[in-house]
Formats: structure tokens, sequence, C-alpha cells
């Protein structure tokens, strides 16, 4: 009956991705507190609570977003929210508990039941309004127009239009004076000639002290933060056609507004009049003002760094600094509020010092790899069986059994029948038919654990190889493509039809965006157009390995071959091994190719970045565009969510009129267990962890785990690939500085216990754990960390490496290599 359960939460899940649509963005805001209403003088009682089944209330929380909420070094939810509820339920007198979430499923648990509220810094522009409902407003959030004291033309005008106005980068500053009301959602837009952008508050207020601006647009609270120092110095333009002086709090002079809600699910109506009364209350009692000081949302005008930035650098990187033996600080070159997300990539995992020395940082590190993860490599090489035995001193704790032996097994049906027969424990990704015949069957001794489908699966044209160099030809090639098709017919259950690069629960993603419709004869009229009258003949390059995206290669790219010979392109199909296949993909060798990603943390950074973003990604699809690359460089580096999905909503509008893929699915994957062997945790981005897995249950005699894979891992060192076949075999030897919790995308504390970013987004600073020491004994502390990152950072390193030396993942992540 188990089997059957899981399956019908499948499918519901499947009709309300969508929801998650609006996806989770980490940065800083600058909040203040809503107006408190005046009580009557009588209130009404508080309305009873009846929650169906339930004791006390159980509140989701998205436990990624600082200082609203974060998880402190024990694991526990700390911040401003976290704070918040207890207010609020020591007001209301309500008995809770906090229960941690992603931002891509919060929405989703809420709807579902499994939260009664759910907090996060939610604005109204993120919650699916059809099924759930806000609070009132406990923080607002104010866009001010300011100049230097005394500025009196610019006082009486009450208008912008003729100044040299300063702003930071893709703020909602910016977008208040660029003059298209759309851009602002909850209040006026100016139209501005003379803009000037500096990337932080202090070069902000330090330009318009120097003169080089007449005045500056941008949070109340940098505003106000200047002022409680230097109170004589500015003056805040009244946003209305009154005139004269305000503080930078007083919502008279908010040129435009965002605000801040608890989440509630439509028709919990007594719940929400509970919140709304107990809002009121924290505002007019000075609670709620309280709880904001004390986390200190003011902004700080600190010292800049010393290493010379330059925000035109090619590499993100400007420096790496031991700050002491267990701190190291990177300066940037320009902002970055998803670093810490960077820093958690398996691709920079942490080597032994040593051993690099040792192998001189290539050539046969590939095959001798050394680090400080749970297990430690004992046998077995690239493309065979590889044997792990248990590091004893993890500091993660012991793993659960003492060997692991990763057997690799391509035909899903084979690996099926070993886990049948007892002879495997563990295996990735059950074939569609199995899948389906195991729901039928109701056999509960097989375990199916789901992965969230955060991948896309899409056919390839590289718009610099004829004849895809004819944009009507792609999209001849798109109008043939029938996703739903595939996806019913060789898909497994669960699987969703890509309308869009981007999984519909990936923040990025843009709701009511469709693909090109499937239209034969559409297509035929484009080709014709084109000049292929008489049809034309191509080659489609796959590599012929299983993975979560491409579960039945083989037979996708038959699928693909029948489609497109109904519009007359006659397909011709080369298959490949991964390793040949990732290099020659990489460097843009084929015109028309299968292919597909998994995400390696949440957003659209790792679809989109690295596939169109020009800088260090890779040229699968040929010449970048440059205006797709420069949205995406832009959306890269601010820190305000809405701004982002309005780059990331061109950016998608791009792709489709380029039209340089066709999306295929969002394939769902699996881990099929034993139904008595504990600890299987799946992870939305595969990062999960074999240490937590077994003994099965009732056994004591359970040694060794055997886990059989679609695929073979290319090499032992994860440094220098891009594949999950690798990354399944190095997650296990290796650690990064982050990690991310168990069946979620929350990041956690690695080698790194804690981190910290300074306001402009362009210093973070990693406090390291101690006592940890890799597999050779070595120990672990900052010149360990400088040394790995300092061998990828700089190519003139000795210890760069002497094998395929690409570093793929560290020129996209950083977007280049040192410049000398």
């Amino acid at each position: 009956m188990r089997a059957s359960r899981r399956f019908i939460i499948i499918a519901l899940l499947a009709l309300t991705l969508l929801l998650a649509a609006c996806g989770r963005q980490e940065g800083e805001v600058e909040p203040t507190l809503a107006p408190a209403r005046t009580p009557t003088a009588q209130p009404t009682p508080l309305p009873e609570i009846h929650i169906v089944d339930r004791e006390r209330l159980v509140i989701g929380v998205d436990s990624a977003f600082p200082p609203f909420i974060d998880m402190d070094a024990d694991g526990e939810p700390v911040g401003l929210e976290v704070d918040l509820i207890a207010a609020l339920a020591e007001v209301a007198d309500l008995d809770y508990e906090l229960v941690s979430s992603g931002w891509d499923t919060l929405f989703l648990d809420l709807v579902a039941g499994r939260f009664d509220a759910v907090l996060g810094a939610i604005t109204p522009a993120d919650a699916p309004s059809e099924l759930v409902e806000l609070t009132e407003p406990y923080f607002e959030v104010g866009q001010v127009a300011v100049v230097l004291a005394g500025n009196e033309e610019l006082a009486e005008q009450g208008d912008l239009s003729r100044a040299v106005v300063g702003v930071q980068p893709l703020s909602w500053g910016e977008f208040v004076v660029s003059g298209d009301p759309a851009l602002v959602h909850a209040g006026q837009s100016l139209s501005v000639a003379n803009i000037r952008r500096y990337d932080t508050p202090e070069q902000l207020i330090e330009a318009l002290i120097a003169g080089q601006v007449g005045a500056v647009v941008t949070h109340h609270t940098v505003v106000d933060s200047y002022l409680s120092v230097n109170p004589d110095d500015l003056f805040i333009l009244p946003a209305g056609p009154r005139t004269g002086e305000t503080a930078g709090s007083d919502r008279d002079a908010w040129l435009a507004t965002r605000s801040f809600h608890v989440a509630v699910p439509r028709g919990a109506d007594e719940l929400l009049a509970v919140l709304n009364r107990a809002i009121q209350t924290l505002l007019a009692n000075g609670k709620m003002e309280e709880l904001v000081h004390s986390w200190g949302f003011a902004p700080v005008f600190a010292e800049r760094p010393e290493f010379v930035q330059d925000a035109s650098a090619s590499c993100l990187v400007a420096g790496i600094e031991k700050l002491d033996d267990y701190t190291v600080r990177f300066v940037l070159n320009r902002p970055d509020p998803f670093f810490d997300y960077k820093m958690a990539v398996p691709a920079l995992a942490i080597h032994s010092p040593e051993n690099l020395r040792r192998f001189d940082g290539g050539g046969e590190l590939a095959l001798n790899p050394v680090g400080t993860g749970p297990y430690m490599w004992a046998e077995g090489m690239p493309g065979q069986v590889i044997t792990l035995t248990a590091n004893i001193n993890y500091w993660g704790g012991r793993p659960q059994v003492d060997t692991v032996v990763i057997q690799p097994v391509p035909d899903a049906a084979e690996r099926y029948a070993l886990l049948k027969a007892g002879r495997v424990q563990l295996m990735d990704n059950l074939g569609r038919n199995d899948l389906e015949a195991l729901e039928e069957e109701e056999d509960e001794t097989i375990a199916v654990y789901e992965r969230t489908p955060i991948n896309i699966a899409y056919l390839g044209m590289n718009r610099d190889i004829a004849p895809f160099t004819d944009r009507s030809v792609r999209q001849a090639v798109a109008h043939c493509i029938d996703q739903g098709d595939l996806v019913e017919s060789i898909y497994p259950s669960g699987t969703l039809i890509a309308t869009q690069f981007l999984p519909s629960n990936t923040f990025g993603f843009t709701p009511g965006l469709l693909w090109h419709e499937h239209n034969t004869d559409l297509a035929a009229s484009l080709l014709a157009t084109a000049g292929y009258t008489g049809g034309l003949t191509v080659t489609l390059s796959l590599a012929d390995t299983p993975t979560d995206y491409l579960p039945e290669p083989r037979q996708i790219a038959e699928a693909i071959q029948l489609q497109l010979a109904e519009c007359s392109i006659t397909v011709e199909i080369e298959l490949l091994d991964a390793d040949t296949f990732a290099d020659a993909s990489a460097d843009g060798q084929f015109d028309l190719f299968l292919s597909g990603w998994s995400a390696d943390y949440p957003g659209p950074i790792g679809f989109l970045n690295y596939h169109f973003g020009g800088a260090g990604g890779d040229r699968q699809f040929g010449s970048p565009f440059p205006e797709i690359a420069e949205r995406l460089e832009q959306a890269a580096r601010t820190t305000d969510r809405a701004l982002r999905q309005e780059l990331y909503d061109q950016v998608n509008e791009l792709l489709k009129e380029k039209v340089i893929f066709a999306p295929l699915a969002h394939a769902s994957s699996t881990l099929i267990a034993l139904a008595d062997l504990p600890g299987v945790v799946t992870n939305p981005v595969r990062r999960e962890s074999l240490a937590l897995v077994g003994p099965i249950t009732g056994t004591t005699v359970m040694t060794t785990l055997v886990y059989a894979v679609s695929s073979h891992a290319l090499s032992l060192d994860p440094t220098d690939q891009v594949d999950d076949a690798t990354f399944a075999v190095t997650n296990q030897l290796f650690d990064t500085l982050v990690g991310f919790e168990p069946a979620t995308t929350v990041l956690t504390p690695a080698l790194a216990i804690e981190w910290s970013v300074n306001e402009a987004n362009d210093v973070w600073d990693f406090t390291l754990r101690r006592g940890v020491r890799f597999h050779d004994q070595t120990e672990f502390n900052a010149d360990t960390v400088i040394l790995n990152f300092e061998r990828l950072w700089d190519p003139e390193h000795p210890l760069h490496g002497d094998g395929a030396g690409v570093f793929r993942y560290f020129q996209w992540i950083f977007g280049a290599f040192r410049e000398s």
C-alpha cells in the first residue's frame, strides 16, 4: 500500500508544482515597520482557532534568508521572523512549532496541509493569490529621493527630471527613475534622463557628498542610517506635491514600497484574523520596532577591503586572504549575493594539499582521491566498480556501514533484477515499465524515493553550424518536436513537460510563457522559407549513457528521429561515450545534439548562466547572444528578487525568440531501495550521503552497501568534471565549504561552520571547522582552503594540473581564471 499512496502524492505535486515558480532569491532587504493601526477603545476578542487533527500550529519557514530567518551552528532557526512568530504566538496565546523548508516547496507544503502558515520575507508578488491569503504587513520597504541639504532648487521642484541621479544597478531605485510604471509595483515612477550607477549604498552617498550626482534614490534605511551619524547633511524630497523636510522613515516621502506578510491557506479565516490582530498589537505596542532594532537592519558604512577591485574584470574573484588559521576571506570584483551557494557545488571540493602536491595537481590525481569525506577510496577506477571504506574519524560522525560498493549497471531492468535478488540494496532510477509494474504490484519489499525534478532534457542546436545558422530551420525543429508524446511514452511518472529551459519549481521561471507549439505544417513552411523544400539531413549526437534527464537516451533519440522525419528532416544518430560527448559538446562541435542538465544548487544561475551567459560557460549552442548574456550578468549581481525576476523573464522570452534548443522534459528521478534499508534520503540536487544509509533493520551483520548506478564515474577528481556520475562517487569522498541539508536545498555548514558577507555583497568570510583531518591525516585549515582555490583560480599555479586542466565549473562560477 505504501507504493500506491506515494504515487498519488507525486501526481498531486505534479499538478501543483507551478505554485513554486516564484522561487527564492537570497539577498538583503532593508525593511521598516508597517504603520501601526490605532487600536479601538474596546477591541473585539480574538476568535478561537480550530486546527483539524493538530494540537499546535505548524509554521513553515524558509531558513535560507538571513537575517529574516537562518540556521545557527546547532541547526536551530534564528532570525527576525523567528522572534516575530514567537511574539505573535505570545500575544495570541498560540502553541506552535517551526519546520524548516526550502523556498521552492514552501507554498506547496502550505496548500498540501503540511503547514498552517508560512514565513520567509513573503511579498504579495510571491504568493499564489488563488490559493493563499496574506496577513496585514508587518514590514514595509520604501525608496526615497535624497539631495544635499540646502539644494533649494530640487527641493522646490519636487522632481528629479533635470538632475544627475545616482542609483544602485538593478535596484528598486533604478526602476523608480526608469520612467516605466510597469517596473514599480507599488508607487510612482520618475523619468530621469541622466542616471549614474554605483554598486553599494556607501558609494551612492559618497557620490552625493562629493557632488558627482545631484540626488540619489535608495532605500530609506540607508538614508536613516547615514542621518543618524550626520543629521544635517541630507534632505529627503517629498514624494507628493508638497515641499518641506521629511525623515527617511516618513512614509509621505516614499516613492515606491514593498510589504512583507505571513501566508495562510485560502479559507483559513479564523487563523488569518488571529494573526492580523496580533500583528496590529505588536505594531502598536512597540514590540515590532524592538525586534527590528535587535536584528540590526540599518546598513553599516564599512571600509573597503585592501584588495584592488575591478568590476569590469572577467574573473569574479579579486583576492583570497587568510584572516587567521581558521578564517578565509574571498574578495570579489563585483557583488555576488549567491557566492555561498556556489561554495556548495561538488566541483569545489577540498583536496588534501599533500595529495595535490604528490600528483602535481593533475594526471594520476584523478585516480587517487584524498578528501575529508565520510568514505575513503579503497579500490576501483573510473569506468569500473568502485569500493569505498568508512572514514571512522569523520567530523560528521561515523558512517552507518563499513564499506560501500558503487556498481555501474547501465540497464535499468538489470539494476532492478539485482535489487530484487538482494545482490544490491540501493539503485538509481527505475525504468518506466518496472516503475509502473511496481505501482500495480504494491510490492512492500521495495521502497521508492522520489527526487524533485530540478533538471532539463533538451534538443540543442548550434547556431554557428549550418543549417542551424538559419533561425527558420531552428524554429522548424522546435515546431516539429512533440514534448508531450516523448514524456508520455518514454519518461517515468512524475516527469513534467518542459515549456522553458528552467523548471517551473525554480526561481526565474516565467509563468504563462509557453514554448513553440507542435505544428508540422508550420515546420514544413519554415523549412521551405529557409530553402529546404526537399528536406535536409542532419546528425543527432548524444551520449549513450542513462542520466536522470535522459533515462533511455537511445529510445528518446529514436523517437525524435521519427518526429523530425514527419517534417522531412532525416536524422542520423551518433552515439558516443559520455566523456567524449561532454568535451565535444562543451566545445561546440555538434550541430544537433541531445543533452540535459541537473541543478547543482537551486536557482537560475546554474541553468541559465552556464549555458547562455558567455563568461566561463560552454559553447554547445554556439556563440552566446550578448543581449542574453548581459541580462544574466545583471541578474546575478542584484539582491532584489523582483528585479531579478524581471530580467529572467526577458531572458526566457529571448531564448524562445532565438530558439537554439527545444526543451523536452523535467524528468522525475528516483532512488529505489529494499524497504527495510534505513537512512535513504533523496536530495533535489543529488547531494545524497551514503553515510546515512543502513544497516538493514534488524540485522547486525550488514557491513557492505552495494549501490547500483546507471552510469560510471568519469574521474575521481570532482574539480575537473561536470557529470553527475562522477559526483555521485566523489560526494562521498570529499567535502565542500558549504553543504545542503538532507532532502532540501537549504544551505548547511560543512567544512565551514559559518559565513558572512558585507553590505556590498563583495566580501565573504568563511569560518572553518576545527579538528578536521584529510584521509591522509593532513590537517584541514585556512592554508589548505587557499591552496585548493588558488590552484583552480591561477593558471600559472604549479598545481593547476597537467590533466584535462579545463576546470569548466570553476570558469563558469568565477567567469574566468585569474588574470595576469
